[in-house]
């Protein structure tokens, strides 16, 4: 179970039923915190304490109001043991530009407490849903780890954008 601050300003300490679980200064960026050793069976209390100034404060120097608080969502949510957490895509053209390049990068978390053996893929479809491509890897994922999984495919002949044919 993962507690996600959207933001908060500007400093915030986390606690879930009495417990420190962390710390987050990044007040514009996320934070996610990791909560399944500190949630017990029933009601949990959530506590959040947030600091008006902290040592982020003034890498934040814009021209606004120094209001402090919660200025995002915040909202729990779960994932299985294994599972991405995060992906990259990144198209582009080669250096003819007559070539698409592209290139996927997954982050595949791993909380199990063993190693898993697990198969990641992708499919690419074109607009009419038919596959272009497709590639799968097996990694070994060792417990309590993230690991970054890249695919690379380059496609010939490929229909550019512009915004006199936008394909």
């Amino acid at each position: 179970i993962y507690l996600h601050i959207a933001g908060a300003k500007s400093g915030v300490y986390v606690y879930l039923n009495g417990q420190e679980v962390g710390y987050s200064e990044d007040s514009k960026n996320p934070a996610e915190f990791l909560i399944n050793n500190y949630v017990k069976e029933g009601t949990n209390v959530l506590t959040l304490k947030i600091f008006r100034w902290s040592t982020g404060s003034y890498l934040e120097c814009q021209d606004f109001w120094r209001i402090s608080g919660i200025e995002r969502d915040v909202f729990l949510y779960s994932q299985p043991k294994t599972a991405i957490k995060d992906f990259r895509i990144v198209s582009t053209l080669d250096d003819t530009y007559k070539n698409g390049i592209f290139n996927l990068a997954m982050d595949i978390r791993n909380n199990a407490p063993i190693t898993k053996l697990v198969t990641i893929g992708y499919e690419l479809l074109d607009d009419n849903k038919i596959p272009v491509t497709k590639a799968t890897k097996n990694i070994s994922l060792v417990s309590g780890t993230t690991q970054t999984v890249s695919f690379d495919k380059e496609f010939p002949g490929i229909k550019t954008w512009s915004s006199e044919a936008p394909n």
